[in-house]
């Protein structure tokens, strides 16, 4: 997945979905990069759960909170789901980051 060119049709694929008085969004990326906290050190994705708004080639993306997106690897998730579909937490979580969090998950705790 290049983030690149997804980040710059972010606003496109989301038209329908952001409210007209929102100025600023926030877009996870759950890919083949680890992600890392403000030391550097990397760090599990926490399960995500929301409403999927956009599907492309490369990733679909979540809608998460108001203005809060999460955008996932379609060749890493465990499944794809249709467009508007409520998607379960750590069901779309990449492949290999599901088998760590599945039991947390399950249990309550959260991942990270």
């Amino acid at each position: 997945m290049n983030r690149e060119t997804l980040r710059a049709g972010l606003f496109t694929l989301l038209a329908g979905s952001i409210p007209r008085n929102v100025r600023r969004i926030s877009c996870a990326y759950y890919d083949d990069q680890p992600q890392r906290n403000a030391l550097g050190l990397r760090v599990d994705p926490q399960p995500i759960e929301g409403r999927v708004v956009a599907i492309t080639d490369e990733a679909f993306i979540v809608k998460t909170a108001r203005t809060s997106f999460a955008a996932v690897d379609r060749e890493l998730a465990t499944r794809c789901p249709r467009r508007g579909r409520q998607g379960a937490g750590h069901a779309l979580l990449p492949a290999r980051l599901h088998r760590r969090t599945a039991g947390r998950a399950q249990t309550g705790e959260l991942a990270g």
